[in-house]
């Protein structure tokens, strides 16, 4: 008994020393402050340069860290912790962002209906703008529906109007080239005509002019080049017919010479005389230059 009472005695005593030893430990644990001191000064000098520091919180085997240099990101590191000291897990690092979370508020059913109420009234005029914006919508599908139509029929009647002016166009074009070729075709008939034309119109000129200068005894004026070219140019019947038939007439002019003599108080005219080839009276009443000497 008094061995088993000394065996009981000892057990307490190591018992009671165990206990002080565990409060002993318990009482030089890190405080929360320790550890996120330490946390600072563990992380801090693997930072770049001009790198900012904030411990969001702090967990057992966690915690959450807000760095910024250009800009502000958070991260989330793991670490172990001893009696005196943090080591912090570098390969640990995850970027982070904080989560909110709603928690449901319980409500009576009184606010309940009232709020289903004030959602069914929202519903009825949402549904209302709804129904007056599908109304507006089909008025305007209907009109464009008509335009629609309208330009349609409009569409058809422009495709046929260009099939009959191009049809018709085409049967103009063979007309006209058929036209082109039988003008090729008389082209040379007109040449001749012009030419026969020129020929009776230069003789018939040639012999008017002819006779008129050979009435001034002027045939070799007649059969000067001037004079031929005037007349050829006056039978061509262009712009320069006129200024030539012009010429010719100041020609004849030129030529007419009064003769006076004066004999005993006598004098004597010398007259051109022509025979007329009309028995009407041939003084013109016309005082122009080319109804009077042409």
């Amino acid at each position: 008994m008094i061995a088993q009472a000394h065996n009981f005695n000892t057990q307490e005593n190591v018992m009671e020393g165990e206990n002080e030893n565990m409060k002993f430990r318990k009482m030089f644990e890190l405080s929360h402050d320790d550890i996120r001191s330490k946390l600072y000064q563990a992380l801090d000098p693997t930072l770049p340069e001009d790198t900012w520091s904030w411990i969001c919180d702090v967990y057992d085997d966690r915690f959450v860290v807000g760095l910024e240099s250009a800009v502000y990101k958070t991260y989330q590191y793991t670490y172990t912790k001893d009696e005196n000291n943090v080591v912090i897990d570098f390969d640990s690092k995850v970027e982070v962002t904080e989560k909110s979370e709603w928690v449901k508020i319980e409500q009576t059913l009184t606010t309940q209906l009232n709020e289903a109420v004030g959602k069914l009234t929202d519903l009825e005029n949402e549904f209302n703008l709804a129904k007056e914006s599908i109304d507006t919508l089909q008025g305007e599908k209907d009109t464009y529906e008509t335009q629609l139509n309208e330009l349609t029929t409009k569409l058809d009647l422009v495709t046929e109007e260009k099939t009959q002016i191009s049809s018709s166009f085409n049967e103009a074009t063979g007309k006209l080239t058929q036209l082109q070729n039988e003008v090729e075709d008389l082209k040379p008939f007109k040449e001749q005509l012009n030419e026969i034309k020129f020929t009776n119109s230069l003789n018939e000129k040639k012999e008017f002019y002819k006779s008129k200068f050979n009435a001034f005894s002027a045939k070799e004026k007649f059969d000067s080049d001037e004079v031929q070219e005037l007349i050829k140019t006056y039978a061509l019947d262009n712009e320069d017919s006129q200024s030539a038939q012009i010429k010719l007439n100041s020609l004849l002019v030129d030529l007419v010479e009064v003769k006076n003599v004066n004999t005993s108080n006598s004098f004597e005219t010398t007259y051109i005389r022509e025979m007329a080839s009309k028995t009407e009276n041939l003084i013109p009443n016309e005082t122009d230059f080319d109804s009077k000497y042409a």
